[in-house]
């Protein structure tokens, strides 16, 4: 989830070496431009093929257009002389996206949706409204919205899947899909020929995990033709800096005071890399928001929702010893009365509808009186203010025993205590900085 369970080593918070093999979370393989993080083609629940569906539309002339002829002879040849390649070929949003990703439709319902989760190990669930003509052949894919993985949880009962479950949790299982689109926020959409700083600008402003690409339409829909997410774009760009740099070698000609005097036109983005992005510490957010041990979930919520985190260290006599997730809070709340979901508009701020609360439920809020200790995952794995950006973000993708790692605090190695967090957002903020500088809009 977001560290690694088990026996903890002795010691306190483990430090983690460097580098490994990239892994994008739920296991996707990471690949290069143009390839992203597939999902497979446009499909039903379990990777079935819709019924009546036909192959994947072709886009388009201008999906193709926005596409960046990419060699990959060339992509080598950069790499290898310690030259930056994302910026240099990763241009639209084309270049990154998805392709055909998998979707429910407006016809599924709830447990559906569950079931998608659980089985592709995705964050977000595209929802599309499917037009068909009478023989119930797909003509058209109407974008309708997306439902979080985070949402989805917290709408069911702990005992959903066990032999507790209700026929209250039948019936909301049966429930349609998409009356959970309303409760999320209105969600914005690039289309293949945007600028892929653009898209990373969306993600890290609006906090987000996965971007749709849709194709606008002369009637006024959108098409949904493709989905960036933010691990398989981080992945990307992580794994070519990783093998740029294992290359230890600086593009010759060019120095950074050089381009400081104004003696050379404008600076590599590797030399950006390498002279003012080098240790953990140059990138992580610090002074992250911290809660104890012995608070209670109904805290870690409040703290959440005011400083607009999804991940809080948890501390105890100073040290580190462990990590909640709003998902790991969302997980264990009951579901909310369906009448109170009902009143319930779209999200307006952050986490504003992920939690629900009832303060008149008596079951949410005895939950919410739960100390962080039973829910938190133990022992994180952390690192220390001298490490190398690159490995911290090596480490969000490193697997051992399938794990996930969301989050990884920072420890001051003067005073171990907590310093700083690295989530994926801050690394996206490494990719939107770049971006900005080498002015890929």
């Amino acid at each position: 989830m977001l560290g690694r369970k088990g026996p903890p080593p002795s010691g306190g918070p483990r430090r983690q070496g460097g580098g490994g093999r990239g892994r994008g979370p739920g296991g996707g393989q990471g690949r290069g431009p143009g390839a992203g993080q597939g999902q497979g083609q446009g499909r039903g629940p379990g990777g079935r093929a819709a019924p009546g569906a036909p192959p994947a539309p072709n886009p388009g002339n201008r999906i193709d257009d926005a596409k960046t002829d990419i060699k990959l002879t060339e992509v080598i040849d950069c790499l290898y002389d310690g030259k930056d390649a994302f910026f240099r070929y990763v241009h639209t949003v084309a270049d990154v996206m998805t392709l055909d990703p998998l979707y429910l439709t407006m016809d599924h319902r709830i447990g559906d949706g569950r079931e998608f989760i659980a089985k592709h190990k995705v964050e977000d669930i595209p929802v599309v409204d499917e037009e068909k003509n009478k023989q119930g052949e797909v003509l058209r894919r109407h974008f309708v919205g997306m439902v979080s993985k985070r949402l989805v949880a917290r709408m069911f009962s702990s005992a959903v899947g066990t032999l507790g479950q209700t026929d209250a949790d039948d019936a909301f299982l049966n429930e349609p899909l998409a009356s959970m689109i309303r409760l999320c926020r209105d969600v914005s959409t690039v289309e293949p020929s945007d600028s892929i700083v653009t898209a990373v600008d969306i993600l890290f402003d609006e906090n987000i995990d996965t971007l749709p690409v849709v194709q606008e339409r002369p009637d006024g829909g959108r098409t949904l033709v493709g989905l960036v997410t933010k691990s398989s774009l981080l992945a990307c760009f992580v794994r070519m800096e990783s093998l740029r740099r294992a290359r230890n070698v600086r593009p010759k000609g060019v120095r950074f005071m050089d381009v400081m005097r104004g003696q050379k036109g404008s600076m590599p983005t590797e030399i950006l890399l390498d002279s003012a992005m080098v240790k953990v510490a140059d990138i992580m957010r610090e002074s992250p928001t911290t809660i104890n041990k012995e608070d209670t979930l109904s805290r870690a919520l409040e703290l959440m929702e005011q400083n607009e985190v999804r991940y809080l260290p948890v501390i105890e006599k100073g040290e580190l010893v462990g990590l909640v997730s709003d998902f790991d809070i969302a997980s264990q709340l009951p579901p909310p009365d369906k009448d109170f979901v009902n009143r319930k508009g779209a999200e307006t701020k952050f986490l504003e509808n992920l939690f629900l609360i009832n303060r008149e439920d008596k079951d949410t809020m005895a939950v919410l009186g739960y100390k962080i200790g039973l829910t938190m995952t133990e022992d994180p794995i952390a690192e220390g203010t001298e490490t190398r950006w690159l490995e911290v973000a090596e480490l969000l993708y490193n697997s051992d025993a399938g794990e996930d790692i969301g989050a990884v605090p920072v420890i001051d190695d003067a005073t171990e205590r907590v310093s700083g967090m690295v989530t994926e957002r801050e690394i996206l903020g490494v990719i939107q900085t770049l971006g900005r500088m080498v002015g890929k809009r």
